[in-house]
């Protein structure tokens, strides 16, 4: 029997912030932030059934940041791209706020694009017969519309989209607009020990014996 192809697409943004509560809720290292997304997914799959179609996270570099941050991602996207992550970038746009204390504005940084990319890509995937099933990893209920669509989508074509729409919460992360889109029994949620099972190699080989090192703040 044929396993139905799943895709899977992280909102980078929304998993790593759930990701650095666990670690601080539960006195975890800093390590558990170098995380193999494709096995994170592979955990929610039915084993007999399913299997991995293809992974996208959703990300951006925060330029703004200390050279060192945006150094550790880039080392990580190099890295989860070796496993065979998809990677589709967005940006951060400075925008001005008004302190409700203070009064002053002050100077803010907006992930910007992801939103759309992600929305744009459940519609296609949705369309597109080589896969079996989209399970979105996020509670950002900004893609409710485009998960409404989608599903308007496969309730309409006759049988022809015959398939699922998951939502995974990150960690201690869930959204009732959501969840009441797919129903109660396609919704999940990430749990510390799914954090814990999986952690890439400390030291991973890629092509031309390159080595990517963990980043010592994550040791």
């Amino acid at each position: 029997m044929n396993k139905k192809r799943i895709v899977f697409l992280i909102d980078g943004f929304n998993l790593y912030h759930s990701i650095v509560t666990c670690l601080k809720e539960n006195r975890l290292s800093n390590k558990y932030k170098w995380l193999n997304y494709k096995k994170l997914c592979q955990s929610f799959l039915k084993n007999q059934t399913e299997e991995i179609g293809e992974v996208v996270l959703y990300t951006a570099y925060a330029h703004w940041r200390s050279k060192e941050a945006v150094y550790r991602h880039k080392k990580f996207i190099q890295a989860l791209r070796y496993y065979g992550v998809k990677i589709v970038f967005g940006n951060f746009k400075e925008k001005d706020r008004r302190c409700p204390i203070c009064k002053e504005y002050i100077k803010q940084h907006e992930e910007k694009e992801t939103d759309v990319n992600i929305a744009l890509d459940i519609i296609d995937y949705t369309l597109n017969k080589d896969f079996d099933g989209i399970y979105i990893i996020s509670g950002d209920s900004d893609l409710k519309p485009a998960i409404e669509r989608a599903k308007k989508y496969i309730n309409t074509s006759n049988n022809l989209l015959s398939k699922t729409i998951k939502i995974i919460f990150p960690y201690k992360q869930h959204t009732n607009a959501l969840k009441k889109i797919v129903g109660k029994e396609n919704a999940m949620g990430i749990k510390k020990h799914h954090i814990e099972t999986s952690l890439m190699d400390e030291e991973i080989c890629i092509e031309n014996e390159k080595i990517i090192k963990r980043p010592e703040e994550w040791q």
